[in-house]
């Protein structure tokens, strides 16, 4: 298990002596492989930039303005909104958690931040 120092989180299990690349960056976390590739490709053609490629250099979306633009590919990319839009209650927060973290991991402790801050 590789400690990610900027975030804490231990919670990936891997063999030893390998890195874990792509982890989560940006300001929701963008996290996999094929996250840091969608927004590679969606970063080249919208700004006809093809010197940045993120899967090769995923470091780069611990800066601005990549962190920022890759976290609203990803909600954009997943229509997020979408869901949001439907309300405000405990089962779309939890759909909402389902599509960024891929499952209810800290739910009751979101819904409960959620409703604090509402």
């Amino acid at each position: 298990m590789i400690l990610n120092l900027r975030t804490g989180d231990m919670g990936i299990k891997i063999k030893k002596n390998i890195q874990v690349n792509h982890r989560g960056r940006g300001y929701i976390h963008i996290t996999w492989k094929s996250n840091y590739k969608s927004y590679t490709d969606y970063h080249q053609l919208k700004h006809n930039d093809y010197t940045k490629d993120f899967v090769e250099i995923p470091e780069l979306l611990e800066e601005l303005p990549y962190s920022l633009e890759a976290s609203f590919h990803f909600w954009y990319k997943n229509k997020i909104n979408n869901i949001c839009d439907l309300g405000d209650s405990e089962d779309i927060i939890k759909r909402v958690s389902r599509k960024v973290n891929g499952g209810l991991n800290g739910i009751n402790d979101r819904i409960l931040k959620f409703k604090k801050n509402k």
